[in-house]
């Protein structure tokens, strides 16, 4: 599922990963606005709350006042909402995130990012959650 900003310049991108037995998602961000670009992705990253997102976000649609918010491993999240008095504004904000333990320290790295999205792309986007939640 791919997530694009109204003026296109921004993506937010989730994909489940199998591999045998294993499952996982992954999930990648990219940021063009003109004199900056940025883009990460991690390949294996777990929701722990996929179910209670997907409901929450079922809810956002007709009460802007939520904030649906996955959470990931690695520090790794998605959240839609609204700014206080922008009804007709969806935001999602997302931080991808992932660590290394292969030194003495363990290094972590982030990205993060928010954008506009199409207020008419929520109900393709909640039925695009309850896909992969199904998936699991």
């Amino acid at each position: 599922m791919r997530i694009i900003s109204s003026d296109a310049h921004c993506s937010f991108e989730v994909s489940r990963e199998t591999v045998g037995d294993y499952s996982s998602f992954s999930v990648s961000g990219s940021v063009d606005i003109g004199h900056g670009r940025f883009s990460g992705e991690n390949r294996d990253v777990h929701f722990l709350n996929l179910e209670q997102f997907v409901a929450c976000l079922d809810s956002y649609i007709l009460d802007r006042s939520l904030m649906p918010t996955l959470n990931g491993t690695y520090d790794t999240n998605v959240k839609i909402w609204t700014p206080g008095g922008h009804r007709s504004t969806v935001m999602l904000t997302f931080a991808i995130g992932d660590a290394y333990a292969g030194t003495p320290v363990t290094a972590k790295y982030r990205l993060e990012g928010e954008f506009e999205i199409d207020q008419e792309m929520l109900n393709a986007l909640l039925e695009n959650f309850r896909e992969l939640a199904n998936a699991v």
